[in-house]
């Protein structure tokens, strides 16, 4: 996630691959978890907080296939794993940055 602070809905879909409604039902469905401001005319503004538990739940409900009661659950069960696992994620997303920009200057 860049240095931006918040970031909107059509934002949050192009970075994670999802649509905009898809944004908005999560985060209405997982409002106890999914944390935004709202400006005075209703943008929603995300921040990386609210962007890593929808990033956390697209796994869970895109990826692993789970409903969204049982991804709830999940997610509460195993919070500290999901939180580990996505630390573990960012960290190899930022190598494999790393390695490209390598790979680029020995090009």
């Amino acid at each position: 996630m860049d240095d931006k602070l918040y970031k909107k809905t059509s934002d949050i879909a192009t970075m994670l691959g999802i649509s905009q409604t898809q944004v908005r039902d999560w985060t209405n469905d997982f409002s106890t978890f999914i944390k935004v401001k709202t400006t005075g005319n209703g943008t929603k503004l995300y921040d990386d907080k609210a962007i890593e538990n929808i990033l956390i739940f697209k796994d869970l409900i895109v990826n692993k296939g789970l409903t969204k009661s049982r991804a709830r659950e999940e997610y509460l069960k195993n919070r500290s794993k999901i939180d580990r696992h996505l630390r573990i994620r960012k960290s190899l997303e930022h190598i494999k940055s790393i390695l490209e920009d390598v790979r680029k200057s020995i090009k």
